[in-house]
């Protein structure tokens, strides 16, 4: 079974490689390196990343030495592949350079967030204990719904007064029946979870009316039953997990409070001719003709739009013609919900993925502001996209001079046997100088078997890392070892 997980993409930014000082070289302890080649480098990180953020490959699907030694070829395959790789087929192409310059722009601000706004949030031991005290108890509710166009106040004070909630609806009609529900912490919104589990909440308490789509939600806690753990390792597990959703809770308050910061006195104002053309000729395309992502092709949107200089919108003082949003979108595609994707919510949905662009292109500016354009790790996220882009494509240049017809994810075996891993063998001798391996290293790396893929929240790039690269089933490691006093090149 395939497991599809979403993150916000600031959770795992420490994640994929090992902190990096600004000096030109350091000092790096040899058991986080599996191998080296040439300036490049392959950390223990990069394996599991690769193996884990992706559905791995049934040869290689395992946690033995042999699917270990497989993975470990196949990222080393894509190093050389990449490395053969005709230069200009690639410094020639638009579309390419667009989609690199806009994975980039995202890195670096996906280091601005985490500078700004991540690295910055300090959680209390205090905060966490209650909310594990609070997270064991098993709440029981009553609440009603009252729709807009009555004063909550009125049905509260009834209520404070006497009134039993299953009268509410007859004695103003349009408010809901009583809805009864047992509620956990972390499962509803946090307007209503601070409400619900206060410490000052006792069995009969009403909380005041909160606010909901269209209304207001009048609660009544009925009572509740609390789980004892007995277990010290849980109870630290337990607190540790809970830890992670408050911080996650934290970010992305805290993203929208620097984002409404860095927007604040800027305004969007569009013009009705360009707006009205701008949906006239997206809204068939991406309701009818988007990819999997939900985002328009550069091929697409070179076809339509790229020589319309029809003012669109003002941002700021500065107008923006709809060829200039183009221009835009191929660097940053829009991210538009595919969630009820009709005719009629489209207009609202392009605006609001707009207005997204517009927020992530001053993000950006800070960051190139700050350098982080130079960022080691940007630039080497970077370039494990670029090396993956071109090694596939050498991969596919090697089958097609060999007549490879079949399809490669359906019929690998033949393709490895015949031409890819005869093709491995031969770039092994060619850059055999060049080559360094870990077996250490690679021993201690723990996987496991769960099939999963990994998204990130936010960004028009979704994908936390490159695919696992389809290139090799070999697990011949026949490669010369790593010294224990290597010094890597930044």
């Amino acid at each position: 079974m395939k497991i599809v997980k979403f993150i916000l993409p600031f959770l795992f930014i420490t994640l994929l490689f090992l902190s990096c000082g600004k000096k030109a070289k350091r000092k790096v302890d040899p058991k986080y390196i599996v191998a080296v080649i040439g300036k490049d480098t392959i950390f223990v990180n990069d394996i599991i990343m690769r193996s884990e953020y992706n559905v791995r490959p049934p040869y290689c699907d395992n946690d033995k030495m042999y699917d270990k030694r497989v993975i470990l070829n196949s990222l080393i395959a894509e190093h050389l592949y990449a490395m053969e790789t005709d230069k200009n087929v690639f410094s020639e192409n638009k579309i390419y350079s667009a989609r690199l310059q806009g994975m980039k722009e995202q890195f670096m601000r996906e280091k601005l967030i985490q500078v700004d706004v991540v690295d910055k949030i300090k959680i209390p031991q205090k905060e966490i204990d209650q909310a594990y005290i609070n997270s064991k108890k098993i709440i029981s509710t009553e609440a009603v719904f009252i729709p807009k166009g009555f004063d909550p106040e009125v049905m509260y004070k009834a209520v404070q007064k006497g009134v039993p909630f299953n009268k509410l609806a007859e004695l103003y009609p349009g408010v809901s029946k009583v809805v009864k529900k047992s509620v956990k912490w972390g499962s509803m919104d946090e307007e209503a979870q601070k409400a619900i589990f206060n410490k000052n909440v006792r069995k009969g308490t009403v909380i005041k009316p909160l606010p909901a789509k269209d209304g207001y939600r009048l609660i009544k806690v009925t009572g509740w039953v609390e789980e004892v753990e007995m277990s010290p390792g849980n109870i630290n597990q337990q607190k540790e997990s809970i830890r992670s959703k408050i911080m996650d809770y934290y970010i992305q308050k805290n993203y929208k409070e620097y984002a409404q910061d860095v927007m604040h006195g800027k305004r969007i104002d569009y013009f009705k001719d360009g707006w009205n053309a701008l949906v006239k000729i997206l809204q068939p395309l991406y309701v009818h003709s988007k990819d999997s992502t939900g985002q328009l092709r550069n091929d697409e949107i070179d076809k339509f739009l790229s020589d319309n200089n029809t003012v669109l919108m003002n941002i700021d003082g500065k107008n923006w013609t709809i060829k200039d949003l183009i221009n835009a979108m191929k660097i940053h595609p829009l991210e538009i919900s595919e969630q009820k994707l009709t005719s009629e919510t489209f207009p609202f949905k392009l605006q609001a993925a707009i207005a997204g662009l517009i927020t992530d292109t001053y993000f950006t500016n800070i960051a190139y502001d700050r350098g982080y354009d130079k960022s080691y790790d940007v630039n080497r996220k970077v370039k494990q996209w670029d090396r993956y882009y071109k090694a596939s494509y050498q991969r596919d240049k090697v089958l097609a001079e060999a007549n490879y017809n079949d399809t490669l994810t359906i019929n690998y075996f033949k393709a490895f046997e015949k031409y890819l891993n005869p093709y491995f063998e031969k770039l092994k001798r060619k850059y055999d100088s060049e080559i360094r391996y870990n077996p250490k290293a690679l021993e201690s790396i723990k996987l496991t078997n769960l099939q999963t893929v990994t998204y990130k929240e936010k960004g028009p790039y979704k994908e936390v890392v490159p695919p696992f690269p389809l290139i090799t089933n070999s697990n011949k490691t026949n490669y010369k070892h790593l010294s224990d006093n290597l010094r890597l090149k930044e």
